[in-house]
């Protein structure tokens, strides 16, 4: 997608943003690049892969990354020690799956200008699949907390869709970080299987509670949230196919939970 211009000429920057870029990894040599092509504006750039069959740290090497393999141990925990590496004063959380783009890295410099104000900033994401940009639906906006002082942070034990929690308040930056997350719908559908499965685990283990309509009723209204009220369907077909996919995800989530409340009645 295309970039803003900024105050600052990245062509003529010579700093470096006191920045650890702090990556995971695992399986990712064909987008590994794309994530990694502007790391010679930070102050180091971590990549820890967690068990790659493929070419992802060799290319990880090659591509100038402080490279560091250890087993899987969970999302949070995994995640845990990867920001537990970083040497600088800020870190910033990227996946493997997305690119910063150049008015992203623009609006770094300036807010480093000055010493921040805030002690973490969330980012906002803009998903491609099938070749289109999702720019509606729950998939957008999707803000999340990317950027924070490596001093202030603490992650809750989640089995799945780990967040970062830190101390002082959040600001939030302007532009996008572009997200080029499923390969295609059976990678769409594989993630599904695997993530409705840790969520169903996670709320077993909080005790949520659910009842044998409890698939139906959220799958129905994840739906109608996604493609009606989110407006999802001004991305047109592939809006439709997204809001179906996410239904269907709710749905699994529900059915497995149901399933490990009452696997013992």
């Amino acid at each position: 997608m295309a970039d803003l211009a900024g105050e600052v000429n990245l062509q003529e920057q010579t700093q470096i943003l006191p920045i650890s870029v702090c990556i995971l990894c695992k399986n990712e040599e064909d987008r590994l690049a794309n994530c990694l092509s502007s790391i010679q504006y930070f102050g180091e750039t971590i990549v820890l892969d967690t068990g790659s069959t493929d070419q992802s740290v060799a290319l990880a090497k090659e591509c100038g990354a402080n490279v560091f393999e250890d087993e899987w141990k969970g999302f949070t925990e995994s995640r845990k020690t990867l920001f537990s590496l970083a040497n600088h004063p800020w870190i910033l959380w990227i996946d493997a799956d997305e690119v910063m783009t150049n008015e992203f890295i623009t609006e770094l410099f300036n807010l480093f200008k000055t010493p921040p104000k805030y002690t973490s900033y969330q980012v906002n994401r803009i998903v491609q699949f099938q070749n289109q940009w999702i720019k509606h639906g729950v998939w957008f906006p999707d803000y999340n907390i990317r950027l924070f002082k490596s001093d202030s942070w603490t992650m809750e034990d989640k089995l799945v869709h780990e967040s970062i929690i830190v101390r002082g308040e959040s600001g939030r930056l302007n532009s996008l970080i572009e997200h080029h997350t499923y390969r295609d719908w059976a990678d769409q559908k594989q993630r599904s299987e695997k993530y409705s499965s840790l969520w169903a685990l996670q709320k077993a283990q909080d005790n949520k509670q659910c009842n044998c309509l409890s698939q139906w009723t959220h799958s129905a209204f994840a739906f109608i949230r996604c493609y009606l009220l989110k407006k999802g369907f001004l991305d047109g077909i592939l809006g439709f196919k997204i809001a179906t996919a996410i239904s269907q995800e709710v749905f699994l989530k529900y059915k497995k939970l149901y399933h490990l409340l009452n696997q013992h009645e």
